[in-house]
């Protein structure tokens, strides 16, 4: 039974205040899904899966010669091919009828067909969130970093390619230090750096983090050279710190991977240059028609994603995996 707003003059002549924003205290925001997003998307058309090569080796052949030695031109099979699958993930919006009569209001101070599109499409990236962030044991969801920042642990395969066999697949792993430290962070950051290529990136938690900065003296003034801001980083709206002047983002989603694993006080060093968030083009957030069922007065539609999330040089990417300080 309905209940009037109106019980004495004054609630009945006046309206309520009803603010036009809805505040999210639920969806904790994803800087690194972000940049991955902005940095690393590539849209690719369909196939039976997605295929990368790696050069796994020099040329057997070449080199310094003497004058009329006969030379060895034979050819060489440097290269192998890994594979990832698609993955797919959906969101819903679904209307009832009474729901849409009663948001039929001039009073309404929203949208409520637009604004559940947009919730769904928030739900659907917060889901991808922690799809980035899951260890391959479930085989639905994204390849995501805790099977890419692995060395056989939870995965013994990436990229269809076993670990043991072709070790450039695993990454570097400190599963000695329990208590952070600017010398340990070193060393891992050094093993995760071939030539002139480094990590980019530093992603934790919240804890982690504070602790870092806790390490800093107090009297040194550490300021950011201008070539260092990163600019990504900041139109996400996000903030965090800096190591070896590059940005560390706090990834609330990295604790709990999809296939059930609690990664406990995660720091990770990556390599932004070898990842790739591939996204299908039919199914970069497709929208479907509302579509009805015969014996509903209920509206649906289905938002779409097809994609997966690779990396074709996991060893230059590094974990620290037992810390408690």
């Amino acid at each position: 039974m309905a209940t009037p707003t109106g019980v004495d003059t004054i609630t009945s002549i006046s309206r309520r205040i009803l603010r036009e924003e809805a505040t999210d205290v639920y969806y904790k925001g994803s800087p690194f899904t972000w940049r991955l997003f902005k940095l690393n998307r590539v849209v690719r058309r369909g196939g039976l899966h997605i295929e990368s090569r790696f050069i796994i080796s020099p040329w057997a052949t070449g080199g310094a010669f003497y004058g009329p030695e006969v030379l060895n031109v034979e050819p060489s099979d440097t290269e192998i091919s890994g594979a990832w699958d698609w993955k797919e993930y959906y969101t819903n919006v679904t209307l009832d009828q009474r729901s849409l009569i009663r948001a039929d209001s001039e009073y309404a101070v929203a949208n409520y067909v637009v604004e559940q599109c947009e919730l769904a499409k928030m739900d659907l990236r917060d889901k991808i969130a922690y799809g980035v962030w899951s260890d391959g044991t479930n085989y639905k969801a994204i390849d995501g970093m805790w099977e890419i920042l692995d060395t056989g642990v939870y995965a013994s395969n990436y990229a269809g390619l076993s670990r043991s066999s072709y070790p450039f697949l695993k990454c570097q792993v400190d599963s000695a230090t329990t208590t952070l430290g600017i010398g340990a962070m070193n060393s891992l950051w050094d093993n995760c750096t071939l030539g002139a290529r480094a990590p980019t990136l530093t992603i934790s938690n919240r804890a982690n983090l504070t602790r870092f900065e806790n390490l800093l003296q107090a009297q040194v003034q550490y300021t950011q050279p201008t070539a260092v801001v990163d600019q990504t980083f900041a139109s996400g709206g996000f903030s965090g710190g800096w190591y070896r002047n590059e940005p560390w983002i706090v990834d609330e989603h990295m604790g709990t991977a999809p296939g059930g694993v609690t990664v406990n006080n995660p720091l990770t060093f990556v390599n932004e240059n070898y990842f790739e968030l591939i996204i299908n083009q039919n199914g970069d957030f497709e929208v479907g028609d509302f579509q009805q069922p015969t014996n509903q007065f209920v509206i649906t539609s289905l938002i779409y994603f097809a994609g997966n999330l690779i990396n074709t040089n996991p060893q230059l990417n590094g974990k620290f995996t037992a810390l408690t300080a």
